[in-house]
């Protein structure tokens, strides 16, 4: 029985020969199909692994990784990014480790145990897969993040610059590495290197489009956030903090667009693993991909004066629940300053910030709030419209001033990109921008001892589209019962000719069609220049 089994084998194995040739090992798992469309989505999930150390332990630590990256990867995670130092579990914070013990806790980078485990994870699940870890390259040791691709290769490696406290054991790097993705270039800084101006522009400097931050030190809305913002601000660029107690993204404009504490402590120790203090979570963003074509037509960054509000974050200072308001204003400091509702002449309508639920997928980002806007009462059947629009019956029921000078975006095209659903059925609802001028400059409307041109979307970068009368067609969003995300081209006139003083502005709103009373939802407002001719 066992010669002819033997024979048979070897007759099918000559019979394959040839079809087997294309295989390494026919006995080996194949692996899932690249992913498609990895160049043009629209958006790529960014998982933060937010995992308490275990000081010293590299075993430990990657034991209690491993299944989280798994489970990120299933969740659609395509890049993970782990925290500062995660496998020696920020070892050079204690200095009472003799040096000999810390010196060994270094990694071959490639080469070392861990380093090839890492590296055979992300070829397993076809991951991008940020690691940080203790660098051993010769008689130097690195604060070092590792960068592989989901082919388990090494993509690059980054070097800690601001080391403080750590340069007793460590050696800075020297550079602000920007690797490239199939996502965009990638920046990777390490925890401190945050606080350096200079470091982080470094990277948006060598062309980032975003950044990703594995850290290990201060956290939280008083000590971290606000330098991860400006940050963010002065580059025009998402970066995604990912620390032991915190998962933040800060949007190109500065605003944070999701920050979760998980605990209050980055450190436990082995016999804490699993108990009260050892939160661990996964946190998911959906970061955006742009265009090359987007960015700041001097600097690339967006500059403070650009809109990015990714959760209604500036909503903070909202003073009442369910404000509700008549004609075209609301109370004074019922919402922040900037923003500006109100639902039509006759109409009366309710301003509210509804908290999402938690774990919505629908919204990218993970927002944690959103605008409602409910009708109880429509527009008069007998207003017409604004004087702008007439003959057409539609009023701009929110409106934003916060971009302070006019300038900003004269002559360029923007993308005008939002969030939206509605309640009660579908509603056509019309982004727009306005440039304010002064009031003598010959054929402006004048409002309120001041004149405006409003513009919306033409269709084609370039063309301009005043808004007047019915919407243009390629204008209209349709918005129904379910979140949808809409994207529009609004073409700016310069400012030729035009009478300009200080405190003219730029102003971005929404029209809808006033006939009816609709409940709508409204998140993720986003503007972005467009560089023309790139």
């Amino acid at each position: 029985m066992q010669a002819r089994r033997t024979a048979l084998l070897f007759l099918l194995g000559f019979c394959l020969s040839a079809a087997m040739v294309a295989r390494a090992e026919d006995s080996a798992p194949s692996k899932p199909a690249q992913r498609p469309a990895e160049v043009g989505d629209s958006q790529v999930r960014v998982a933060g692994i937010v995992l308490k150390w275990i000081r010293a332990d590299k075993q430990a630590n990657y034991r209690r990784i491993e299944p989280m990256i798994r489970a990120a990867a299933a969740g659609g995670a395509r890049i993970v990014c782990t925290t500062e130092c995660f496998l020696d579990g920020y070892a050079i914070a204690d200095k009472s480790i003799p040096l000999d013990a810390y010196r060994s806790l270094g990694e071959q980078i490639p080469g070392g145990v861990y380093f090839e485990r890492l590296a055979q994870l992300a070829d397993d699940l076809d991951i991008h897969l940020i690691a940080g870890m203790l660098e051993a390259d010769g008689e130097a040791r690195y604060n070092t993040a590792v960068l592989l691709g989901p082919d388990g290769k090494l993509i690059g490696k980054y070097h800690k610059q601001k080391l403080e406290h750590e340069l007793v054991r460590n050696t800075p790097g020297n550079t602000s590495s920007v690797f490239a993705t199939p996502f965009g270039k990638l920046g990777v800084m390490i925890c401190a290197d945050r606080t350096e101006q200079t470091i982080v522009r470094g990277f948006c400097a060598r062309g980032a489009d975003f950044l990703i931050c594995p850290s290990g030190g201060m956290f939280g809305p008083e000590k971290n956030d606000p330098i991860v913002q400006a940050r963010s601000r002065e580059n025009g660029v998402h970066i995604v903090f990912v620390h032991p107690a915190e998962f933040l993204v800060t949007s190109p404009s500065g605003a944070i667009i999701t920050a979760e504490l998980v605990g209050d402590r980055l450190l436990i120790d082995a016999a804490s693993e699993n108990g009260e203090a050892d939160r661990k979570e996964i946190r998911y963003f959906d970061l955006p991909l742009h265009s090359k074509k987007e960015a700041d037509s001097t600097t690339g960054a967006l500059g403070p004066d650009a809109l990015i509000n990714g959760d209604f974050s500036v909503w903070d200072g909202y003073m009442g629940k369910g404000v509700t308001t008549t004609s075209v204003g609301v109370p004074p400091k019922s919402i922040p300053e900037h923003w500006y509702g109100g639902p039509g002449v006759g109409a009366t309508a309710t301003y509210d910030v509804v908290p999402f639920a938690l774990g919505q997928r629908q919204v990218p980002g993970d927002p944690k709030r959103h605008l409602r806007v409910t009708w109880q009462t429509a527009p008069s059947a007998d207003w017409p419209g604004e004087t702008h629009h007439q003959p057409a019956f539609r009023f701009s029921f929110l409106e934003n001033f916060s971009i302070a000078d006019v300038r900003r975006f004269a002559g360029q095209s923007v993308v005008f990109s939002f969030h939206a659903r509605a309640a009660t059925g579908a509603v056509d609802v019309i982004p727009i921008m306005w440039h304010s001028y002064d009031a003598a400059t010959a054929g402006i409307a004048g409002v309120k001892g001041a004149g405006y041109e409003l513009f919306e979307a033409s269709g084609f970068p370039g063309v301009v589209a005043v808004a007047k009368g019915a919407p243009r067609p390629q204008a209209i969003c349709r918005v129904t019962d379910h979140w949808q995300r809409f994207e529009k081209t609004i073409t700016l006139p310069t400012t030729d000719g035009k009478s300009i003083t200080p405190g003219h502005y730029t102003g971005v709103g929404f029209d809808f069609d006033a006939r009816g009373t609709p409940s709508l939802d409204l998140a993720n407002i986003e503007i972005r220049p467009i560089l023309p001719g790139k």
